[in-house]
């Protein structure tokens, strides 16, 4: 005797309606590719443990890499924006009044954040020099 299947009872196919519900079916199904891998390789959970623990560790490096390389750049750039500013303020002392082209006000207002942000950051730097 031959048993005939069942017609239409438990079995389903879901297929993905957009783009969104295809990329989350299409992830799952790559950490279940990876968890599979992961089982096969005979690999205990103390050496999953450890293996999770440095990619943990590998993402933490990769953080601080990129945020040290963000902030060289914006010291560049904030070193370049104090150098302008200073090159401006002593146009301003040097020539003749007929060649500036700030009046009293924008230049005073250059001065101040000149010399106030030397300030802040000489006393800033020899506060830190001192609590460690």
């Amino acid at each position: 005797m031959t048993e005939t299947p069942p017609e239409s009872e438990d079995i389903f196919l879901t297929i993905p309606e957009d783009a969104a519900d295809s990329e989350a079916a299409s992830s799952t199904d790559d950490l279940s590719d990876k968890e599979v891998q992961q089982l096969t390789r005979n690999i205990s959970v103390e050496d999953l443990k450890r293996e999770a623990i440095k990619s943990e560790h590998n993402r933490s490096e990769d953080f601080k890499k990129h945020f040290g390389v963000i902030t060289v750049a914006a010291l560049y750039v904030m070193a370049f924006g104090v150098l302008i500013f200073a090159a401006t303020w002593m146009w301003h002392i040097i020539v003749p009044p007929c060649l500036h082209w700030l009046d009293e006000a924008q230049l005073s207002k250059i001065q101040n954040i000149f010399t106030g942000g030397i300030l802040a950051g000489l006393i800033a730097d020899q506060f830190r020099k001192r609590m460690s």
